[in-house]
This record gives structure tokens, sequence and C-alpha cells, in this order.
């Protein structure tokens, strides 16, 4: 059913029924159980169905998918990274992260085989100051935000004359 929902939600390996979004394929896939049993009953004149539509081609790759491993280790082995390959790809060609940024975040790494925790990426390559600053407004907010308390219900007595 997962496979079903994915392939009435878009994918790669074929078209997708034009109408169809999360909030209608989700509840036919829960009612019907099968891209099938929906072509049954789906109404036409809202959604419409691409022609030669190979969904049972899709659902195949999906399951078995065709792998490659020519060529391909049997283990993959953690080796130093590329200092000086990483500085030319991403600060000499792409121009996305600065160089000294680059040699920080390699010497972090040749520390990471000694390791007991995996890290994150974002501590090794830290957020930028814009982004810092954002969630300090962020927090900064949340703090200022006023408090509120619950009033206590008052009685009220009405006179008689």
């Amino acid at each position: 059913q997962f496979i079903d929902l994915c392939i009435l939600l878009g994918c790669d390996y074929c078209e997708s029924i034009n109408g169809m979004g999360p909030k209608k394929a989700l509840p036919l896939i829960r009612k019907y159980h099968s891209i099938e049993g929906i072509l049954k009953h789906l109404d036409t004149k809202k959604f419409t169905v691409p022609t030669a539509w190979d969904f049972k081609g899709a659902r195949e790759l999906f399951k078995n998918p065709s792998v490659c491993l020519e060529g391909v280790p049997e283990s993959l082995v953690a080796s130093t990274p590329d200092e000086e390959g990483l500085v030319q790809f991403l600060a000499v060609e792409k121009h996305v992260i600065k160089e000294d940024r680059i040699r920080k975040g390699v010497e972090r790494l040749r520390f990471y085989p000694q390791a007991t925790k995996q890290k994150r990426i974002d501590s090794i390559f830290k957020s930028s100051k814009r982004q810092r600053k954002a969630e300090q407004a962020e927090e900064d907010a949340v703090a200022r935000a006023p408090v509120v308390t619950p009033r206590t219900p008052t009685r009220c007595y009405s006179r008689s004359h």
C-alpha cells in the first residue's frame, strides 16, 4: 500500500494522476488497498489518469530496483578526506564554502574515526551568522511572550428587591 501511495503521489518512474494529492490519495488507498482497486472506483470527471499509465512497472521498480554492483568494493572503508580536492571543488570551482571553513571541517573529520557517537553535519560545518541570528531572534521572541495565567472565576450575586 505504501508503494502504491508513493506512485499515486508522483514518482520518477511514471506519470501521476492529475488532481491526485495526499488528501485524496491516502483515503483512497485506505479504502481500496491498491491502485487497481482505486482505478475501478475512480471518478474520471475529477481525476485524469494518464493513457498507458505503467504503474505496475513503477511498482516493480520500487520492489526490485536495478542495482549495478560492478566495480563497487565489497566493503566501504572510511579514509582521510582529500582536503585539497574538497577545497578545489567547493571553494574554487563551486564557490559555495570559504576555504578556511572547509579546512576547519576537514580537521574535525580527521578525529571522526575515534569518536564514539555519530556527529551531525551541522556540527562540522556550523550554521551561518544569518541563521544563528534568526534562531536567536526566535528564542528572544518566545522569552518576551507574555505569560498568560488563567483567571479565577468570580462569583456574581444579584440583589433581590
